[in-house]
């Protein structure tokens, strides 16, 4: 697989959108595997007592278990987990630690839930920590420092407003900066330059 040169490719929504499956999908899971995709990005939320691989609010036609997608994965692969809700938060940690511990420093647990990240840190001093973030501002630092968050991701047209904000950050924070979706070549490159380490996008087998 093409990969651009110092910037990691997460594949978005598990790859479903590179294939023809479901996104979040078992199926789409294994075709990125099977493609050589070494880092996926996957969205998790607690349906009853079950965890639910889902973008949105999962309906009864969703049925793929983070179990079974860690199951797959098998640390083949690291994963960014965006967490949807704050419920879900301790369950997910638990799950990946009692099913997925030998891989546990492959999964980076994200949200933009910023009460999911203070629960997972209460939980855990070792868990890798993703910050989703919306804001065009510099809150995000203070985030960072409070939480030893290791990864901030902004939608890409975030990115260049943020600019100075990221530039600022990197003299006093050790972090890496995700942009989704970036689904070309030209505008992976154009991040790169505004300082971002990593793309997530639904199209990686483009990179």
């Amino acid at each position: 697989m093409k990969k651009l040169k110092n910037i990691t490719v997460w594949a978005h929504r598990g790859g479903g959108a590179a294939s023809r499956f479901k996104e979040n999908s078992l199926e789409a899971i294994e075709y990125a595997l099977e493609n050589g995709f070494e880092k996926l990005e996957l969205d998790v939320w607690l349906r009853g007592e079950s965890l639910i691989l889902s973008h949105d609010k999962p309906t009864e036609d969703d049925h793929t278990l983070l179990s079974k997608a860690l199951e797959l994965i098998d640390g083949k692969a690291q994963i960014y987990l965006d967490i949807k809700q704050v419920e879900a938060a301790l369950a997910v940690h638990e799950l990946v630690k009692k099913e997925y511990v030998v891989h546990y420093d492959t999964v980076v647990f994200a949200s933009f839930e910023l009460e999911v990240l203070r629960k997972l840190r209460a939980k855990s001093a070792a868990a890798c920590l993703g910050l989703n973030y919306r804001g065009v501002d510099d809150h995000f630092i203070d985030i960072v420092q409070e939480l030893n968050v290791k990864y901030v991701a902004f939608n890409w047209k975030r990115v260049i407003p943020n600019y100075f904000n990221i530039k600022q950050s990197r003299q006093i924070l050790d972090i890496k900066y995700l942009a989704y979706t970036v689904n070309t070549p030209h505008l992976a490159r154009l991040m790169q330059r505004l300082g971002i380490n990593g793309i997530i996008t639904d199209y990686p087998s483009r990179f």
